[in-house]
């Protein structure tokens, strides 16, 4: 009688640590800043420059799109477009897990920028973790899906100036607890709408939030801005400023401070 082994199959283990290896592979791309767009008047190679060396680069398609990637550690990066007859560049700030989508037009000496966005993954900082992004021509957005965009504790920074900064579809959209620091500054509007709080403030945090036009903050079923402790929200809208809360507009504590500037209050 033929005597069978009890010993298991090595072969679909080998198959199986490959599978899972090949999973972890697959799951760092996650960890890379996708940068998207479109050339529209001409065909271009589109390389994506760190520190003076490519490190991805792309030929638009026949409807002048292009897709690079480069590492989400990365700040700063330098886009070069080149055709048959000339090469031009423009540098842009990054953030970590984002999304950026950069739709040009170029010639000689000049990129036109079409339409620049910022697609963040909702933000949380603790400790000393800051976030610095200016730039006046990129919309920045974070679309929560109904868990909170922002949580700020510890002393953590955040300073964002764009030409428009929207939050959507938040739990919460702003949380700064600790002495945590937020900035916002726009060329346009700033629009937070939440299901929870608009803006929630705690502890010693300061919130500065402002625009050359116009402040927008909604909250479903509680307060546009709720602050706590001895924590501070300012606002300073230029143009117009509406905030509504299905409960109230704006909830203080004894020893918080609001500042909404004139800002149209709406309780629900």
């Amino acid at each position: 009688m033929k005597k069978v082994s009890s010993k298991p199959h090595l072969f679909p283990i080998l198959i199986f640590l490959f599978l899972v290896s090949f999973i972890g592979c697959e799951n760092d791309e996650g960890k890379q800043i996708v940068i998207k767009g479109n050339v529209d008047n001409a065909s271009a190679t589109v390389e994506a420059i760190v520190n003076g060396q490519i490190v991805d680069s792309a030929d638009s398609d026949a409807n002048g799109n292009y897709r690079l990637r480069v590492s989400n550690d990365t700040d700063i990066v330098q886009l070069r477009f080149e055709t048959n007859t000339f090469n031009v560049a423009r540098v842009i700030q990054l953030t970590p897990d984002s999304q950026v989508i950069f739709d040009v037009s170029i010639e000689p000496a000049v990129v036109t920028i079409n339409n620049w966005q910022v697609i963040q993954k909702r933000l949380k900082l603790s400790g000393n973790d800051a976030i610095t992004y200016k730039e006046p021509d990129a919309d920045f957005s974070i679309n929560g899906v109904g868990k909170d965009c922002i949580t700020m504790k510890g002393s953590s920074i955040i300073d964002i100036s764009a030409r428009n900064i929207t939050l959507v579809d938040c739990g919460e959209g702003i949380i700064a607890e600790g002495s945590s620091s937020l900035m916002f500054n726009t060329v346009e509007n700033i629009n937070i709408s939440a299901r929870s709080n608009g803006i929630r403030s705690r502890n010693n945090s300061t919130l500065f939030l402002s625009s050359d036009n116009g402040i927008f903050i909604s909250s479903n079923t509680d307060n546009g801005i709720r602050a706590m402790g001895t924590s501070e929200v300012k606002l300073d809208p230029q143009v117009t400023c509406t905030i509504f809360g299905s409960n109230r507009a704006i909830s203080q504590g004894p020893d918080a401070f609001i500042d909404p500037n004139g800002c149209i209050l709406i309780d629900g």
